[in-house]
C-alpha cells in the first residue's frame, strides 16, 4: 500500500474526513459535509483547498449573492445544482454515468447566472430537462452541446451507450417509419435524422 497521512478526523472547511477509500492511483478520503451529505476527495483537494465541501457551500454562498435577483428560488437553480452534482460528486447516485464516465461542465456554467441566462434565451420551460447533444461532444454540458427535451426524449438518451456501425448502417438504409427506428433503438428523433444526414454519431 502507498505511503499516507492519515487524515482520519480532520477538518477541512465544512468536510470532516471519515475513512480511507483509496491510495491507488490517488488518496482518496469519505467525508462527511456539515449539510450531512457524504462525499469522495482526493488528499490533495483537500489540503490545497479545492474542496471544501459536497458543493453545497458554493450554493451557499451564491444563493446569498443571488438572493437580491429572486433567481436562487427559480426551478434552474435545482437543473444547474443537479448537473454539477452529477459530474463532481463521487457519492451522488448518477456519478458512475456521468462525471465516472468523464461528462464535466463547461467552465462558463460554474456561474449559475451565466446558465440562466442561456436556458432562458435557449427555450427552457416549466417541466422541460436538460439534456447533451449524443451525437456531438456528449461528454461535456455546455452551450454548445444542450438543449431541453421532454423527459421522455431525456430518457432515451439516458439510456443510449452506442450506435453500432450496423446499427448506423441498418437506420440509414431502413425504411421503417422514425418512430419505430425510435423505439428499436433507444434514441430520439433527432438522433435518427442525423443518422440518416450522415451526421456523426455516439
Amino acid at each position: 500500500m502507498s505511503r499516507y497521512i492519515d487524515l482520519t478526523g480532520k477538518k477541512f472547511e465544512r468536510l470532516t474526513v471519515e475513512k480511507l477509500i483509496s491510495t491507488s492511483p490517488y488518496t482518496k478520503w469519505s467525508c462527511v459535509c456539515d449539510c450531512g451529505e457524504n462525499v469522495i476527495v482526493y488528499a490533495n483537494h483537500l489540503k490545497n483547498g479545492s474542496t471544501r465541501s459536497c458543493g453545497c457551500l458554493r450554493s451557499i454562498l451564491l444563493k446569498e449573492r443571488l438572493t437580491k435577483h429572486g433567481l436562487s428560488g427559480h426551478l434552474l437553480y435545482g437543473v444547474w445544482h443537479g448537473m454539477h452534482r452529477r459530474c463532481e460528486n463521487e457519492s451522488h447516485v448518477a456519478y458512475n454515468g456521468y462525471g465516472g464516465s468523464g461528462v464535466t461542465v463547461a467552465p462558463e456554467w460554474d456561474d449559475y447566472e451565466t446558465f440562466y441566462n442561456w436556458a432562458i434565451a435557449n427555450g427552457w420551460e416549466k417541466g422541460l430537462q436538460i439534456d447533451k447533444d449524443i451525437l456531438g461532444d456528449g461528454l461535456i454540458y455546455s452551450p454548445k452541446t444542450c438543449m431541453f427535451v421532454i423527459p421522455k426524449l431525456n430518457s432515451r438518451h439516458k439510456k443510449v451507450t452506442k450506435l453500432t456501425e450496423e446499427s448506423v448502417k441498418y437506420i440509414r438504409d431502413s425504411k421503417e417509419k422514425t418512430s419505430v427506428l425510435m423505439e428499436k433503438f433507444n434514441v430520439s428523433n433527432s438522433t435518427i435524422s442525423r443518422v440518416k444526414n450522415y451526421k456523426r454519431w455516439i
